[in-house]
């Protein structure tokens, strides 16, 4: 009875200490594809905090976090010297990577049209203005009110046109 007891207790250990190595092993494979997984990073430059359509970018708005290599979206930047000083053409989330598509060179409102876009000034008092209801960065059309000049008795009625439309 004692051999068998033996036996067993011989062959639980031995048994033990293969799992004991397969477990080992897996772990060692597991540590290996994260160290391969970390060496395939990037640093990305991430806004830190919002930043708003139209802001000169300074250092205290950005940061540089770590991306996969297959993550990292196309014209991202790796250096933050690459984006300071540059001005953002529509409004960057907190955490969210600064994009090449995203920044211009120019300041003014230049940098917020894209190709192919027009601006124009508009000369706007508190009349034409709508007493105040129409604020920056509001999208509106301008539209003339004509009153064509009539050669005989027929009355002509007024003409409505869209002068500039914003789409």
């Amino acid at each position: 009875m004692q051999n068998r007891l033996r036996i067993a207790i011989l062959v639980a250990v031995f048994f033990g200490m293969i799992a004991a190595y397969g477990i080992y092993s897996f772990l060692r494979q597991q540590r290996a594809a994260l160290e391969a997984m970390q060496h395939s990073t990037r640093d990305v430059v991430v806004a830190v905090k919002e930043i708003p359509q139209g802001t000169l970018i300074s250092d205290d708005m950005i940061g540089v976090v770590p991306y996969l290599q297959t993550s990292i979206p196309t014209g991202a930047f790796s250096s933050t010297q690459q984006v300071s000083g540059k001005i953002v053409r529509t409004t960057v989330a907190a955490g969210e990577p600064v994009l090449e598509s995203r920044l211009g060179e120019k300041a003014g409102l230049t940098v917020l049209l894209t190709p192919g876009q027009r601006a124009m000034a508009v000369r706007v008092d508190e009349i034409t203005g709508v007493s105040g209801f129409i604020a920056p960065n509001d999208r509106v059309d301008v539209i003339a009110n004509l009153t064509p000049s009539t050669s005989g008795d027929a009355e002509a009625g007024q003409i409505a046109k869209i002068v500039l439309q914003n789409k």
